[in-house]
């Protein structure tokens, strides 16, 4: 898999790992970066850093767009039109190869002490935004892609001549457990994680892949922010896992995405949370149970995978018509 050359969104972009993200792309060589924030100020400052952080001669040829949207308010429908509204008439974009998802907020206190807004907030920006904008972006990728095509029939049909286009999702190792102080914002994960599993199950066959990354704790301003309201309990668990930098974690992030992985670990903590993912959280009292299924329900859940990727794929010419019908391209006899 390589970056070169490759039309790049990041929602979420203007700080953090999204930033981190956008800096790490110009430097393979990517054709275009769009980024996406609600900060105007964030956005202009990020811009700089992007245009700072490549050579000279290489920045020129590098178009950085920035678009401001606050994704909190995409449950509106005139929002989203102007969302969308606003992306097409960013015409150097063309055919995005990679959208990153990156927009989130950190709300964390006991489950008692927190307000059923900070919930509601938490469940809309980590978690719904990414709903919204998936159905902003993917029908639009639909009909790019068959309108740019040769039109030939097996490409409409199997999608297997076409680009594939990657779609990555900004999870957490809160995605495979939680625990005191995160009742808010490891649901909004669980359900991210939940979304990115079942839209690589129904794309399969095509040319949409997805992935979800585990950060740990990344040195960003939303940890930063967290830190003012963690509690002590909360404070001590997060101690297992080392504080790494942006940089570093989006690293970790391009490079198990030019592997194909669809989860993207982020340092050794993250990979044995993406390996004993259905097996964590306090759910064990003690180690005999949680050997006990680890033994007995391996060999289940490799065989449901298996039958996941094949019910997905015994109806893929339906879907992909499904699939076009919905985006307003009709297949021509």
């Amino acid at each position: 898999m390589e970056f070169k050359d490759k039309n790049v969104v990041i929602v979420g972009g203007s700080s953090g790992i999204g930033l981190a993200l956008g800096k790490k792309l110009l430097s393979y060589g990517i054709k275009t970066l769009v980024i996406i924030s609600s900060d105007r100020t964030k956005l202009k400052t990020a811009k700089s850093a992007l245009l700072g952080c490549v050579d000279t001669k290489k920045s020129k040829s590098i178009p950085i767009l920035t678009m401001c949207c606050d994704v909190a308010e995409l449950d509106r429908i005139k929002n989203r039109e102007k969302f969308q509204k606003d992306i097409n008439s960013l015409t150097e974009i063309g055919r995005v190869d990679y959208l990153f998802f990156s927009q989130g907020i950190f709300e964390t206190g006991y489950f008692l002490q927190m307000r059923p807004g900070q919930f509601q907030r938490s469940m809309f920006v980590n978690y719904l935004s990414n709903v919204f904008l998936c159905k902003i972006f993917i029908p639009e990728m639909i009909k790019y892609d068959i309108e740019k095509s040769d039109k030939e029939k097996s490409d409409k049909e199997h999608g297997k001549r076409l680009k594939e286009r990657h779609i990555v999702f900004i999870g957490s190792i809160a995605s495979t457990v939680s625990y005191v102080g995160y009742t808010a914002y490891s649901p909004t994960k669980y359900a991210l994680k939940a979304l990115a599993e079942g839209l690589e199950n129904e794309f399969l066959g095509m040319n949409f892949k997805f992935h979800i990354a585990f950060p740990s704790v990344v040195d960003t301003p939303m940890h930063e922010r967290g830190e003012y309201t963690k509690r002590p309990e909360t404070r001590e668990i997060n101690k297992t896992s080392k504080v790494i930098t942006p940089e570093k974690c989006a690293d970790y992030i391009l490079n198990n995405l030019k592997r194909r992985r669809f989860y993207l670990g982020t340092g050794l903590l993250s990979e044995l949370c993406i390996v004993f993912q259905r097996m964590a959280g306090p759910l064990y009292r003690n180690s005999f149970w949680f050997l006990l299924q680890l033994c007995l329900f391996s060999p289940f859940l490799l065989f449901f995978n298996h039958k996941l990727r094949k019910g997905s794929q015994k109806y893929l010419k339906a879907k992909i018509g499904f699939f076009l019908w919905y985006s307003g391209v009709r297949n021509k006899k």
